[in-house]
């Protein structure tokens, strides 16, 4: 199983790579402005910060189901979340960019078709 995950979390990630970043299918776009993302964040702030904390905590964890990760971690231990979320800051913010991204994309190529 963990190898399905660790399979997945590398399809997941190429998938993302070849649809949002592939400047082909927007030519005029370029990398996220860190003021963009941060704009993106504070709008979304509602699920943005759980979902990009549990979706590096699962990178962290080999894609593991969160059942299946460290007690702790599974109660949603605030002192466990804090170490793991210092721990994990690089990628947190990762995930955060990957959203504003991919919505930003998804929206300009949802206009595009119904042009």
């Amino acid at each position: 199983m963990k190898r399905f995950f660790s399979w997945l979390a590398g399809f997941l990630t190429a998938a993302l790579s070849v649809f949002a970043g592939d400047p082909s299918w927007f030519p005029d776009a370029k990398g996220p402005h860190p003021d963009a993302v941060a704009s993106f964040s504070d709008e979304h702030a509602a699920w943005l910060d759980d979902w990009a904390l549990f979706a590096a905590l699962k990178d962290a964890q080999g894609g593991l189901p969160w059942f299946a990760w460290d007690e702790p971690l599974r109660r949603r231990d605030p002192a466990a979340l804090a170490r793991s979320a210092a721990a994990s800051a690089d990628r947190i913010s990762w995930h955060r960019r990957a959203q504003h991204v991919f919505l930003t994309r998804w929206s300009e190529l949802r206009a595009q078709a119904r042009d």
